[in-house]
């Protein structure tokens, strides 16, 4: 029997809902289940295959990493992952670390290592962190703080020496947000979230 699996696939910023629920309809997906935005989790729809019920395909719309993914889950997920590469503009894993890694104007930064972030684990642990660790000394705050959104989005521990760092930033957004995140970090610690 094959293994339960997750693969994740970064979307194209045109891969709406609307464009999803569309190519959704021409592969014969069954909507399962829809999933209003909230303050604590993202817009997602999720879907099954007739071929093979086992498979949740699921469109994730994120504000709060600003990125748009897909994740399929259960047992032999290979065919859909296909199917969804070949249905959706999507990038692939080393497209953007690469990117992630390259990009040189603090915008671009931001994106590509926002979308590297949606890949979580598949991005490979010590390479997405070192890609965060680099980032965090950027000139620009909107960089540093893309880099505090990454460490909140993956809750990795070996971030939170980086954490308290940026609550002596030069920055006050910066420290502001590094501080909320910190105090987070000790709630979690003494059980009370």
């Amino acid at each position: 029997m094959a293994a339960t699996k997750e693969q994740r696939l970064v979307l194209t910023e045109d891969v709406s809902e609307e464009v999803f629920r569309e190519g959704a309809v021409r592969r014969g997906w069954i909507l399962l289940e829809e999933y209003s935005e909230t303050n604590e989790a993202p817009f997602e729809l999720v879907y099954t295959t007739e071929a093979n019920t086992d498979v949740r395909i699921h469109y994730v719309d994120d504000p709060f990493i600003l990125a748009r993914y897909a994740i399929v889950k259960g047992k032999n997920i290979k065919t859909v992952v296909s199917l969804l590469e070949t249905t959706f503009d999507a990038y692939d894993d080393e497209e953007v670390l690469e990117n992630a890694e390259k990009a040189a104007k603090p915008q671009e930064i931001v994106d590509w290592m926002l979308n590297a972030t949606a890949l979580a684990e598949q991005a490979g642990r010590e390479r997405l962190a070192s890609l965060i660790r680099k980032r965090v000394g950027h000139r620009s705050s909107d960089v540093r703080r893309a880099c505090l959104m990454a460490i909140s989005w993956l809750e990795w521990p070996v971030f939170r020496e980086l954490v308290v760092h940026l609550t002596r930033d030069k920055n006050a957004a910066v420290r502001a947000d590094a501080k909320r995140l910190a105090d987070a970090y000790a709630l979690r610690d003494e059980g009370k979230l």
